[in-house]
Order: structure tokens, then sequence, then C-alpha cells
């Protein structure tokens, strides 16, 4: 059975630590291959995947780019600016 094909539950139990959900996340987000059947179905190759999940290992996590980070929100700003305030009036003293 060398080139078997598992379904998601079936490939996410195979890998032990590995939960169907990230698994489905990363096949739909193209980080590991699958082969997509109608809407709903999705298999696996074991060996693939596996092969994808050390390249993902080596490269920190994700192929793809870092999204740029979001802005903060208006509190944090506030926070932020009484903290960069509080600075200036240490480096006075």
């Amino acid at each position: 059975m060398k080139d078997e094909l598992l379904n998601l539950y079936g490939c996410a139990n195979r890998l032990k630590n590995i939960s169907a959900g990230w698994l489905k996340e990363k096949a739909l987000s193209g980080e590991i291959p699958c082969i997509r059947v109608g809407k709903r179905q999705m298999y696996f190759d074991l060996a693939a995947v596996k092969k994808a999940i050390k390249e993902l290992a080596s490269c920190g996590g994700s192929k793809q780019a870092k999204k740029p980070e979001a802005p903060l929100p208006k509190q944090h700003i506030a926070s932020k600016k009484i903290y960069n305030a509080t600075d200036e009036v240490l480096k006075t003293l």
C-alpha cells in the first residue's frame, strides 16, 4: 500500500500529533498537498504530507509570506503614547 490515499481523519490519525483541523487548514491554504474531490472530500498521500510538514517545520511554520502586523487598537495606541511620554520625562531627569 505504498501509494495509499487517506481521507482527512485517516491521515490525521496516522500522523498522531496532528489534528484534523490543522491539517485541513494547511491543505486549504495550499501548504500541504491534497486531492480535492467535490467541495468537501479531501484525500492525502501520507508520504507527501510528511514531507510537506518537514518543510514547514524547517522554514518556521509557513511557506507563505507573513502578513503585515495589524494596526494597534486605539486603546493600545493611547497606552503607547503614555509610555513614550514617560520615557521622555525620564530622559530629562
